[in-house]
């Protein structure tokens, strides 16, 4: 699912999600283009139509990583494919940084279970949920700050983002989930317009719970995240395990509940009584969502080929 505020001009590109039958190996990612560092142009694409540097990044970004994947290509060559792939975009003479996020989940699948590594630079996020932990955070943003309460309140810089002009690393992050199970890749225009962390979760599965089918869901995301941010957003969504999406939405009834009752309503409550209300609502509603938050930043990456 994917909305630009400005319609024609969002930066985020549109996500990508890739599966290979045969190996039993996907793809999901989100790309969301720079736009304060990128915001110069990068000149008129083949019909004539200007756009931001941040515009192009993440589009081209988008199309490299696809290339990587569809190429079977090993993940140390994914830094250096993007790198010159960017240097394709250089008109001569004008000066380019070209900067964007890059979230992505490279996974495989095997009896029962799925083995997955997270490829990130920037501050896009992506997620791991089942319907005991909920939604658990694979990718720690690329910021001095990694609390992600403090990071809605305070918005810090990023010192790392796939880029043209410096250097930039992909990070990577390896583990391994029993099924059934979900990977979530999202642009800060999804979780970094909430009051809380749990909200995004909460939001997740709410939609979900009053889902049709899959592209009811959709809908009823794009309507909920066009009423609370402030931004493009983009987010790819993969079920792995579940027999039809009725047993998706049939399995996270429970944790929609309990965030709805733990965390949803309260806030909403808070909200309603004044900033003072709001600011303890929201930290203790961190205190008691974290630890399963954080739940794989506590796992041992995943060192087995």
């Amino acid at each position: 699912m994917w909305i630009e505020r400005v319609p024609g001009l969002g930066e985020d590109a549109d996500p990508l999600i890739m599966l290979d039958r045969r190996v039993g190996r996907g793809l999901l990612g989100v790309f969301d283009g720079l736009g304060g560092t990128g915001r110069e142009s990068a000149g008129p694409d083949a019909d004539g139509v200007d756009h931001t540097q941040a515009w192009v990044a993440s589009r081209r970004v988008r199309e490299l990583v696809a290339r990587w994947f569809g190429d079977d290509l090993p993940v140390e060559e994914l830094r250096p494919l993007l790198s010159a792939g960017l240097r394709e975009n250089v008109h001569d003479g004008v000066p380019h940084e070209l900067p964007t996020t890059l979230a992505a989940v490279d996974y495989r699948l095997s009896k029962g279970r799925v083995d997955w590594e997270a490829l990130w630079a920037g501050d896009s996020r992506c997620y791991l949920a089942d319907p005991e932990h909920g939604l658990q955070q694979l990718t720690q943003d690329d910021t001095e700050e990694s609390d992600a309460l403090t990071l809605l309140l305070t918005n810090p810089p990023m010192f790392n983002m796939v880029c043209l002009g410096r250097e930039f690393t992909v990070n990577r992050w390896r583990g391994r989930a029993t099924l059934p199970g979900v990977l979530v890749a999202a642009t800060d225009g999804f979780f970094g317009y909430v009051d809380t962390p749990a909200l995004f979760e909460d939001m997740l599965w709410q939609t979900l719970g009053r889902a049709r089918d899959v592209g009811h869901w959709a809908e009823l995301l794009a309507t909920r995240v066009r009423g609370y941010s402030a931004d493009d957003a983009s987010i790819a969504v993969v079920a792995l395990g579940f027999p039809t999406f009725e047993a998706l939405r049939e399995d996270f009834e429970p944790r929609a509940r309990h965030m709805r009752t733990e965390h949803g309503q309260p806030l909403r409550a808070a909200r309603a009584r004044g900033a003072a209300a709001l600011d303890a609502a929201r930290v203790e509603s961190w205190r008691r969502y974290q630890a399963d938050h954080e739940r794989q930043w506590q796992q041992p990456a995943d060192q087995d080929d």
